[in-house]
């Protein structure tokens, strides 16, 4: 099943427009120099190019996170509901460490996976939270909720019999 929409994330708007609005104020900038307003091209160039240079990373570290999770939900919301018998075959649980935002620390994550059999022995793996992970044991069998695009999966639900 696939959509004919095709998902843009904020985030990569956002980096593409103030890039955009960077090299913009650059050009205006070179513009009021060769014209002889060098004083009014330094401060337009500060003005505009640097406080965007300054903004954008702003943006694209505490803002735009939920803008494109607002932007995948609304896409999944979409998409048509995958329901199928299923039998649960591996549950496994990685762990990983990543630079916290000073960089001078590192958080460690868990990441709880689910993969299960379906009736044409096709295998599908889903990314779940914790509670769902607990909810849930190796070789229970039921109806599994999901929605796809393309490769791309997202769970939804499992209930076991």
């Amino acid at each position: 099943m696939s959509s004919n929409k095709r998902l843009v994330l904020p985030t990569r708007r956002i980096g593409i427009l103030s890039l955009c609005l960077c090299g913009i104020s650059l050009v205006l900038a070179i513009i009021f120099m060769t014209c002889g307003k060098g004083d009014l091209a330094i401060i337009f160039f500060l003005f505009f190019g640097v406080i965007l240079l300054l903004i954008t990373p702003i943006l694209l570290t505490f803002v735009t996170p939920a803008l494109d999770r607002k932007a995948v939900d609304s896409y999944v919301a979409l998409l048509s509901e995958v329901r199928t018998s299923a039998k649960l075959i591996v549950k496994s649980i990685s762990t990983h460490s990543q630079p916290s935002m000073n960089r001078a620390m590192f958080t460690v994550a868990s990441s709880f996976d689910l993969t299960f059999e379906l009736p044409d022995k096709k295998r599908i793996c889903f990314k779940v939270n914790e509670e769902v992970y607990n909810t849930v044991l190796e070789n229970d069998e039921g109806l599994l909720m999901y929605k796809e695009d393309g490769n791309q999966r997202w769970f939804i639900k499992f209930q076991h019999r």
